[in-house]
């Protein structure tokens, strides 16, 4: 418990620095000590968020010791990084872009790729990779054009994207869907995604969503990692924050409406909630003030970019519910759980026909991969945290 609650106060330290930053209030609480740097750079390089922290760092005006010199320097240093691979993935995406525009290919920037503009300075968000939908149609042919660019397959015709990478830092999903099957609601709701789509005013074949489906979409793009025990941190609450900022005029009844019918409306009110806490008022943002829900939810964004590998999600999952709790979740999910895997099954009724289809699914198709993660629980050690 006491590891844990260190790396509590350093991912609030790292989020005070982050509204610092943003707003220029929020760091009169922030523990300025070496110990506490050398905490708030580990969780912040786990959160993507370094860059950012940095810039909250000099607008406190730590004050440069001999003892503190490496880790002030690591946080410059990632930040100038950041720089330059805004840079070099602007330029390599224009190039790209401008091939599909060549070759009459529709497509649509996703995610960080827009979001990074919306920031106050540049590199300010880091970006790990870039994101473009675009035609299925010509998928074959995408992937011959990166390779002739030089460019290596990490992954094609696996998923609903397909992962190129050429060093030393070009990364980039094509996306042929925005969701995959598996995720059924959200696959669903992006079946016709073209059809939602504004065509740019200045490009032939570029498009791009509405303010309010672009939030939408950045709200289930987190709720899918989130609910999946997949990779997402503290950063997503960041954006949510800079994107409403520069959008304060989005029409919620229409956001409402469109999350209500995937049931995630709840996820993205809590969301915004909580960046509200943090955000409107950083100098009194104090995780012990809030709610259980709201801090547990806040925790497990914080925290969630520490428990990335799959061994860090098991030990999270039992950390929650314990190694009993956790295993009877995986083998009968809830109804929310069962909605996003076979939306068929998430009614109390049909639940425990679920429950079979889902035993005979993981026999016969991903038997393997479940005694894989068996094998995980039975050597992790670590069980339910006392409340």
């Amino acid at each position: 418990m006491d590891e844990k609650i260190k790396k509590i106060d350093a991912a609030c330290d790292m989020l005070r620095l982050c509204a610092l930053a943003l707003t220029g209030r929020g760091g009169d609480k922030v523990n300025r000590s070496t110990v506490s740097l050398y905490g708030i750079y580990h969780v912040s390089a786990y959160n993507g968020l370094a860059a950012l922290v940095s810039e909250g760092i000099d607008k406190l005006g730590v004050e440069r010791t001999e003892e503190n010199a490496p880790v002030l320097d690591a946080f410059a240093q990632t930040r100038a990084m950041s720089i330059r691979k805004n840079i070099l993935l602007d330029a390599e995406r224009e190039t790209i872009l401008s091939h599909l525009e060549e070759k009459g290919i529709w497509y649509m920037p996703l995610k960080g790729a827009i979001l990074k503009d919306m920031y106050p300075k540049l590199g300010l968000r880091q970006m790990s990779d870039n994101d473009i939908l675009f035609d299925g149609e010509y998928r074959e042919y995408i992937r011959d054009y990166f390779v002739s660019q030089g460019y290596t397959i990490s992954q094609y015709e696996v998923d609903f994207h397909d992962v190129y990478h050429k060093e030393p830092i070009f990364n980039y999903e094509m996306h042929v869907e925005l969701y995959s099957e598996v995720r059924t609601l959200l696959h669903k709701y992006y079946q016709n995604v073209k059809d939602r789509l504004i065509k740019d005013d200045d490009r032939e074949y570029g498009y791009h969503f509405t303010d309010e489906d672009f939030y939408i979409y950045l709200v289930l793009h987190a709720y899918k990692h989130f609910t999946f025990s997949e990779t997402i941190g503290a950063k997503h609450l960041v954006d949510v924050y800079v994107y409403l900022n520069k959008k304060p005029e989005l029409d919620f009844a229409y956001i409402e409406r469109e999350l209500r019918k995937i049931k995630v409306w709840k996820f993205e009110r809590d969301c915004r909630a909580l960046v509200n806490e943090i955000f409107d008022d950083p100098e009194s943002f104090d995780i012990a003030n809030l709610s259980d829900d709201n801090r547990r939810l806040l925790e497990d964004f914080m925290l969630n970019m520490l428990n990335a590998t799959e061994d860090g999600r098991i030990e999270n999952g039992i950390r929650k519910k314990g190694k009993f709790g956790y295993i009877m979740s995986r083998l009968f999910p809830s109804i929310e759980n069962m909605r996003n895997y076979r939306p068929f099954f998430a009614k109390w009724y049909l639940l425990p026909f679920g429950w079979i289809y889902r035993a005979f699914d993981i026999l016969f198709t991903r038997l393997g991969k479940s005694i894989k993660e068996l094998k995980a629980i039975a050597k992790t050690k670590q069980d339910k945290d006392e409340k």
